[in-house]
Parts: structure tokens; sequence; C-alpha cells
């Protein structure tokens, strides 16, 4: 189905679920509403909401205009699952949430480790 702006809308697939809830998370850290966002990046409000709501699937022009307006990178919006899976366990270590800071540190102590251990022969 087209609307009238001549773009396809159906159902949400699961995939344009996940960039949207993205954008959402994205658009809230960068503490913008959607109006501006749509203005920054160059496109619509409709079809920046419909984006957000999985409506309408995002093409490469509407991800990489969003991520230059929001200053993140393309890929965190298409997300690379196993990629965000790997941070997600290393920033836990009891299974529960971890706030950027612990995480980094955690990292941090990561490489630190991996350094010496490296420096003595392991």
């Amino acid at each position: 189905m087209l609307n009238a702006e001549g773009e396809d809308i159906h159902m949400p697939t699961s995939s344009n679920l996940r960039i949207g809830q993205r954008l959402v998370r994205y658009r809230k850290q960068a503490g913008i509403d959607q109006a501006d966002l749509a203005k920054a990046a160059g496109i619509s409000q409709p079809t920046y909401s419909r984006l957000e709501r999985g409506e309408t699937q995002a093409t490469l022009p509407h991800i990489y205009l969003i991520a230059t307006a929001l200053d993140v990178r393309p890929d965190a919006i298409i997300g690379r699952q196993d990629q965000e899976e790997r941070v997600l366990c290393s920033a836990r270590t009891d299974g529960g949430p971890c706030d950027m800071a612990a995480m980094k540190q955690r990292l941090l102590d990561y490489l630190e480790a991996s350094s010496y251990l490296t420096e003595m022969g392991y």
C-alpha cells in the first residue's frame, strides 16, 4: 500500500520494529523530538514517525540522514545483533543491567589484565 507521499506502508516487520526501537532510543538520548529530528535529517515528520513505528522500511538514505542528524554511526541504527549481544554480555557479570560507566571500567580492566598477562608470557 502506498501513502500520499508515494511511500510503501505495510505491517511492521521484526526488523523494522528493531530499527524503530533504536531510532526512539537514540532520539531520546539526544533529547530531540520527532519533528526536530525529521527536519534535521531532511525527511518529513510523518515519514520519520512511521520509521519509528516500524511501518515503513528504512532505506539506506534514511538511515544515513538520520544517523548524521543524531551524530551516531549508521550501523548503530541498523544494529548488528551479534555485536549488541557481545556488548551486553561484557557489561554484565550478574545477569542484571549495567550502566555505560561500569561497562567501560570492566572493559578497561579486561584490557589491562590482558596486557599484563601478555607481558608475563601467558
